[in-house]
This record gives C-alpha cells, sequence and structure tokens, in this order.
C-alpha cells in the first residue's frame, strides 16, 4: 500500500433499544475486522418484523464478504457492493413472503485502490449514514433516501438534510425545511421493497481518520455541531457509546424540539 502511513483499522459500537421497546432493538450492526466491512441497519417500523429485517441483512451482507475482491478499482467495488445490496434485497423479500418487512442499510467497505490507497467504499439504502471525522471536522458522505430527493433530486435533498442536520429549534427552519423535518420519518427506499434506490460513493482514508455511521436514532437527536464536538472529546474506542448516550438523553428531553425515541446505533471506524 503506497502513502505514507501503516493503518491500524479498527472499529467500536453501541447500540441502544428505544424506550417504548427496550424488550426489542430493531437496529442491528456489523463489525467484520478480518474482511473490513462496518455496517448499520434500521428495521423499517411501520411492518411488525423490523428488527428480523436488519437482523438479516448483517447477517446476509456479511456472508457475502469473502467474495468481495480487496484490491481493485473503486468502481470494481462500487459494482461488486451493488450486486451484494441486489442480492441482500432479494433475500429479504424472499424471507417476508409477501408479508412486508424493511430496513435501512449503510456499509462502509475498507480496500486497497488500484492507485495502492486504503479507500472506503460507502454504500447506503435509505436514511441511515455515513460520516467522516477529519481534521476535527465532521462531515456528511451520504444523503438520505425520501421523498424529496425522489421529487428534487440529491442535490437539493442534501441541502435539506444539512438545514436539518444543524438546527436546534424548529423556529429556525423554513417552510420546506420545516415540511421535511415533520416528515422525515419517511423514506423511499429500503431494503425489502422489490425496486431500491442505492447510494454509492468512494473516498481515499488517511492517518487519523474516522469513519462515523449512525442510524437516525442518533443523527435526528442530536445535531451536527453535538456530534462532532462528542467526536473531538472522546477518543475513538469511547465514542460510540458516547454518542448513543447523549442521543438517549436528548430522547427524554420532552421540550426539546430534536427529541424522538427510537432505536439508537453508532460504529466508529478509527484509521
Amino acid at each position: 500500500m503506497s502513502g505514507d502511513f501503516e493503518p491500524r483499522i479498527d472499529a467500536y459500537a453501541a447500540t441502544i433499544p428505544a424506550d417504548y421497546h427496550p424488550e426489542r432493538n430493531e437496529d442491528a450492526k456489523l463489525i467484520n475486522r478480518h474482511h473490513q466491512a462496518f455496517g448499520v441497519f434500521d428495521g423499517v417500523g411501520k411492518f411488525g418484523d423490523g428488527d428480523i429485517a436488519a437482523q438479516l441483512a448483517a447477517r446476509s451482507i456479511e456472508q457475502q464478504l469473502p467474495h468481495l475482491p480487496n484490491n481493485c478499482r473503486p468502481a470494481v467495488m462500487a459494482k461488486a457492493l451493488r450486486a451484494l445490496v441486489m442480492n441482500t434485497n432479494s433475500e429479504i423479500l424472499n424471507h417476508a413472503s409477501g408479508r412486508g418487512m424493511g430496513t435501512t442499510m449503510t456499509l462502509a467497505k475498507l480496500f486497497t485502490s488500484d492507485q495502492g490507497e486504503l479507500t472506503a467504499a460507502i454504500t447506503s439504502v435509505g436514511d441511515s449514514r455515513a460520516y467522516l471525522f477529519r481534521n476535527e471536522h465532521l462531515n456528511p458522505l451520504t444523503v438520505d433516501h425520501t421523498p424529496i430527493r425522489q421529487e428534487h433530486g440529491r442535490e437539493y435533498a442534501a441541502t435539506i438534510q444539512n438545514a436539518l442536520s444543524d438546527f436546534e429549534s424548529k423556529t429556525e427552519l423554513t417552510n420546506d425545511e420545516f415540511l421535511a423535518f415533520f416528515h422525515r420519518h419517511i423514506i423511499s427506499s429500503y431494503l425489502g421493497r422489490p425496486a431500491i434506490e442505492i447510494e454509492s460513493t468512494h473516498l481515499a482514508l488517511k492517518e487519523n481518520d474516522l469513519l462515523l455511521l449512525t442510524t437516525d436514532g442518533i443523527h435526528d437527536n442530536l445535531n451536527h455541531s453535538e456530534m462532532q464536538r462528542i467526536l473531538q472529546i472522546y477518543p475513538a474506542i469511547d465514542a460510540a457509546t458516547a454518542l448513543t448516550r447523549a442521543a438517549l438523553s436528548r430522547s427524554r428531553d420532552a421540550q426539546h424540539d430534536r427529541a424522538k425515541s427510537d432505536d439508537m446505533t453508532a460504529v466508529v471506524v478509527s484509521i
């Protein structure tokens, strides 16, 4: 591998079920250090088997990891991951047998590019997210699949998503942003549908980078600045737990506009 650093990759995760169903967590996580693949999954709430769908997706993806390349062009990895996601979607559809179950997914697969760079390929379906934390700044890597994105395109959806990620009070929002906030639980794509939209991107990684993967219980309750500050304060080994605890505390604050009871999962990958 080219570059001036020898990567030491590790990952840490934390997950908490929603207060209203503490016996069942509809989120799932994936940490596979051997194949350098990491993911979060959030069972779609309108179906009764969201927890099963999330676990099934995590298991299906993990079983397919040995078939992915480890040294290739980013376009080759993107194609391989798309096939992996489509296979997983078919498995969920077959398991559902028409009764309906679904889950979001965000997956980060690390590999060596044809340029010899340690690279992260990010694949996402739904509203679970991936971020890059570099030089003390947190930057989103994915845009949620929402009706706004379907109607107006990715760029406009990203603008709305960034506005909703930053606000403290609903009074700060424009009419369009408030409408998006009111409908933030609606997604236009998730695993378990006959036709799905897949978000894909890749980036070369640098020493001391962190990748952060979250379900919406984290990034809906906490704003962008709060998440960034937690990553600035806590070491990688503690950051996922700190994020889930902060999100849980916020979800219990009935006076706060961002408060939302939900399952909460964070995965932090350190480079």
